[in-house]
């Protein structure tokens, strides 16, 4: 077994995406990723990797820095949601790895009590 931590900004949103979009139990099924940059480069200020959408609707941005993504919500019915590990409303922080399962949990709660 590697033991091997998975730190990289854009290795974790590419993991992230995989996972999202390769699940078929509701609401997931319903998420796609839609106008991903395959070679955006992670930066400080966050750069646009990808959006989520939701039954047609841009539910979410997937912003790449060095060290974590950060799923950044923009919809009425997440944007007053307070994520775990986030001093932030409608901010999801993926900082490994080992912390996309977490999140792909995370939205499928947050999809589930939303109206979207």
């Amino acid at each position: 077994m590697v033991d091997e931590r998975i730190t990289d900004g854009r290795r974790i949103g590419q993991l992230l995406a995989s996972e999202l979009s390769g699940l078929d139990i509701p609401p997931l099924d319903g998420v796609e990723i839609v106008d991903a940059t395959p070679d955006a480069e992670p930066s400080a200020t966050g750069t646009q990797g990808y959006r989520l959408q939701y039954r047609d609707q841009v539910i979410a941005v997937a912003l790449l820095y060095p060290e974590q993504v950060v799923l950044s919500f923009d919809h009425p019915s997440i944007s007053s949601c307070q994520f775990p590990g986030s001093a932030e409303r409608s901010a999801l922080r993926i900082r490994s790895g080992r912390e996309v399962k977490r999140a792909v949990d995370t939205v499928r709660t947050v999809l589930e009590r939303a109206d979207v």
